[in-house]
């Protein structure tokens, strides 16, 4: 009987220790419009929720229509918890109230509000340093559309989100096959990011947007193209907090002499949106598609973060999807300017192709450390510099040495040297 009892609570043991883990597993879904019925084919907002035991993270991917400016919202909560819309306040676009509903949260986003393209006379790649000559395209001129999108994450725990444009309403901005494209890539875990960079992208806590800007037009004076041309994208940064009318969000730059996850860029850029999120970079972008090295990486520059200007308010107001989250009374928002490449490089033209990533996320930005491979050319380095120096030492010692004998040896046969009888041979 004993021995009965005894068997049953170990199969018992063992079945709840398989069941367990599943239960408070972690999960990370994505849905298109959720709960709403009878949405437009236009109207993209997609949402990803990763769940946790003790939290829940939220994401709100959206071109809403193809008319809007695309952006990406991430927000937390108590666990369990979920995004609630008034879509019929979506639908009718009535946006003097918020729209998204979630418990105990604030929300911080990116929008993408901006293409710029200039002539670059001064060859410095930064657009900040011109004022005249810039095409200033508005991204709800771009007809936006979801290219793809996992529901579920993939066997390596990845999920992704595609935002593209391929053609525009009255500006020209493509050339043959042109496109620009927003990836948005989420983990299910912590683990290193398969393209370039190859930075850790934050499981459940943050999300990677991968820019691709390929085959765009070169800008044109009475029909010649600027053979100088470049491209450089513009960002609203939006946080649920309160800044003075002149100051910026906190920023800082990092700098590591380990360039494993980018060959040759030793800088990280962050900006902190609040106390506990933010968006991170590293100041690279890569002019090829399949080839991100060193040959094919470029500088990253990034201007002062400034106040959104009158055109700037009226676009997100009327065609983004902050007032849905928002509504009117608008949080914090910074402008800033991304510019792209390096003096030299050919321009735009040489390569008709630009892809650079940031990421969104809550709580400290991931650091890095040194692999073991790093770790073990500092160790050889160290060993070879110490070998070196007590090399340096044992010969210095031993030369002291030498010269310290060959002295004794001089004393002493001056002591045993009698000076009279030297000078009674001289004699004779």
């Amino acid at each position: 009987m004993c021995v009965e009892i005894t068997k049953t609570l170990l199969i018992t043991i063992v079945v709840i220790s398989l069941y367990v883990p599943h239960v408070f597993q972690q999960t990370l879904k994505a849905e298109l419009n959720p709960g709403c019925d009878n949405c437009p084919e236009d109207l993209n907002v997609l949402t990803v929720s990763y769940q946790e035991p003790h939290f829940s993270t939220h994401f709100v991917i959206n071109s809403y229509s193809d008319r809007s400016v695309p952006s990406v919202f991430i927000s937390s909560s108590r666990a369990n918890s979920s995004l609630q819309f008034n879509w019929p306040a979506i639908l009718n676009d009535s946006s003097t109230q918020p729209a998204v509903f979630l418990a105990n949260s604030s929300f911080y986003g990116i929008l993408f509000t901006y293409l710029y393209k200039y002539n670059d006379t001064l060859d410095v790649a930064d657009l900040s340093k011109y004022t005249d000559g810039v095409s200033k395209i508005s991204t709800n001129q771009c007809f936006w559309y979801l290219s793809d999108w996992d529901p579920k994450p993939n066997a390596l725990g990845l999920l992704s989100v595609g935002l593209k444009c391929n053609d525009t309403r009255s500006v020209a901005v493509f050339g043959t096959h042109g496109h620009v494209e927003l990836r948005f890539t989420f983990s299910d875990k912590d683990q290193y990011s398969l393209d370039a960079p190859h930075v850790i992208l934050v499981g459940g806590l943050a999300v990677r947007i991968k820019v691709t800007i390929q085959r765009l037009s070169i800008a044109k004076r009475a029909g010649i193209p600027y053979a100088k041309t470049r491209w450089a994208l513009g960002l609203a940064l939006i946080s649920n907090t309160t800044l003075l009318p002149n100051a910026q969000f906190a920023n800082s730059t990092s700098v590591s002499i380990n360039d494993e996850p980018a060959p040759g860029t030793f800088k990280d850029v962050t900006i902190f949106l609040s106390n506990n999120s933010y968006m991170t970079w590293k100041s690279v972008c890569y002019v090829n598609e399949s080839s991100a090295e060193l040959k094919t990486s470029r500088a990253v520059t990034v201007s002062s973060q400034s106040l959104i200007d009158k055109n700037t308010k009226k676009l997100i107001v009327t065609r983004s999807f902050v007032p849905f989250i928002f509504g009117l009374d608008l949080p914090a928002i910074r402008a800033v300017n991304i510019s792209f490449g390096d003096s030299g490089d050919g321009f735009y033209k040489a390569s008709k192709y630009i892809h650079w990533s940031v990421d969104l996320g809550l709580g400290a930005p991931p650091v890095v450390g040194l692999s073991g491979l790093v770790w073990m050319m500092i160790f050889m380095a160290g060993s070879v510099l110490v070998i070196s120096f007590g090399l340096l030492i044992l010969f210095v010692v031993l030369r002291f040495c030498r010269r310290w004998s060959t002295s004794s040896d001089n004393y002493e046969h001056a002591l045993l040297t009698d000076p009279e009888h030297d000078a009674e041979d001289a004699d004779v």
